[in-house]
């Protein structure tokens, strides 16, 4: 994997933890489970990405990995999405509100 993946997944880590214990700390530990999953699921998709882009060589090739990469990242989205609040019963809030936390990542390892 790219140097550059690591220190994002390292970074959404991070921001995971801090704001798992966060929600934890102010609402309680029903929060806990949900915001870890909203965490790890955002860290999946950069490790999705991060996998499809190195498979691409040429240009175009990368470009088609992109694609096909990003088209893997909505699907594993909306499938865990979909097992978390539906078989998990997980709350919809510090999920999400994780899950988007974990893109500033993207943001803290850019260079």
């Amino acid at each position: 994997m790219v140097e550059g993946a690591q220190r994002c997944l390292v970074a959404q880590l991070i921001i995971t933890s801090i704001a798992a214990g966060g929600l934890c700390l102010v609402y309680g530990v029903e929060f806990l489970q949900a915001s870890i999953y909203g965490g790890l699921l955002g860290m999946l998709n950069t490790f999705i990405l991060a996998r499809r882009v190195n498979r691409g060589i040429a240009a175009e090739d990368l470009l088609f990995h992109a694609r096909l990469g990003q088209f893997e990242r909505l699907a594993v989205t909306i499938v865990f999405l979909v097992l978390a609040f539906l078989r998990l019963d997980l709350l919809p809030l510090p999920l999400i509100l994780t899950l988007s936390l974990t893109y500033l990542g993207y943001f803290f390892t850019d260079k």
